[in-house]
């Protein structure tokens, strides 16, 4: 579990969609488990940002070896074809998170 003791670390995954099927990539996402299974694992926790032209997609992980076991996972692989066929491009990386403290917002 993460904690602000625990060093937390996060995947950031843009996929570029080829033209005119950013909403078929948005429905491959959002219907198939693929988020199911990067929970069971190692994954924490997962968003799905959607642009006009792009998907984001953050999970959050306790160690960079959950990660690189879930990009060499065969679970994940299956879902590469149908991924490649809707998109053009695809990059990731997994980063840590450094919490930086920011000054409160006054909403008066």
């Amino acid at each position: 579990m993460s904690t602000a003791a625990h060093a937390r670390w996060r995947s950031v995954l843009h996929v570029h969609a080829r033209p005119g099927r950013i909403d078929e990539l948005r429905a491959l996402f959002e219907t198939e488990p693929i988020f199911m299974a990067a929970l069971e694992v190692g994954c924490r926790g997962t968003e799905l940002l959607v642009g006009a032209e792009e998907l984001v997609v953050l999970a959050e992980w306790d160690e960079p070896s959950d990660y690189h076991a879930w990009v060499e996972s065969p679970v994940r692989a299956r879902w590469g074809p149908a991924i490649d066929a809707l998109s053009d491009r695809r990059h990731g990386d997994i980063y840590h998170v450094v919490s930086v403290p920011s000054p409160q917002i006054d909403d008066r």
